[in-house]
């Protein structure tokens, strides 16, 4: 007989424990560990006032910091990808005016556009690094240059 399938639901935060998250999270990002941050924020205040977060225990404050990380990496990753829409647009609009140009005076704008698009979209192609190693060979060759074995 198969056991019943648990709740899959999972409730929203309250602002309490959200503010909570944002606090622990905060407190991690400034290098404290676990226990500190545990132990700082069970700990009752120098006044004798009562702790921020009496009940608190690690688990939790490991829960709040992966929790909190993937709410900030969600929030920002919406960002980056407006910006990116944003940026690829303008770069669009820029590339648009400078082929227009009857004189063709702003090719390179245009160019230079497109290059910012695709460096935008990951799809730039390697930069070619001109080494001249058979110019290098033929000096090694012609004994006008050393490559270093003999110098210690």
């Amino acid at each position: 007989m198969a056991l019943p399938k648990p709740a899959t639901r999972v409730r929203d935060k309250t602002p309490f424990q959200l503010q909570r998250a944002e606090k622990i999270y905060e407190m991690h990002v400034l290098g404290r560990s676990t226990r500190r941050i545990t132990a700082e924020l069970t700990s009752p205040g120098p006044d004798g006032a009562a702790p921020p977060f009496a009940h608190l225990d690690r688990g939790t404050v490991m829960r709040d910091i992966a929790a909190e990380r993937q709410r900030r990496v969600e929030k920002h990753g919406e960002r980056a990808e407006e910006h990116r829409a944003d940026s690829i647009a303008a770069y669009g609009l820029i590339k648009q005016q400078a082929l227009a140009d009857e004189g063709g005076s702003h090719l390179f704008a245009a160019i230079k556009a497109q290059e910012r698009i695709d460096r935008i979209l990951g799809i730039d192609q390697p930069v070619k690094l001109d080494l001249r190693l058979n110019d290098l060979w033929a000096k090694v060759d012609a004994g006008l240059l050393s490559l270093g074995d003999d110098q210690r």
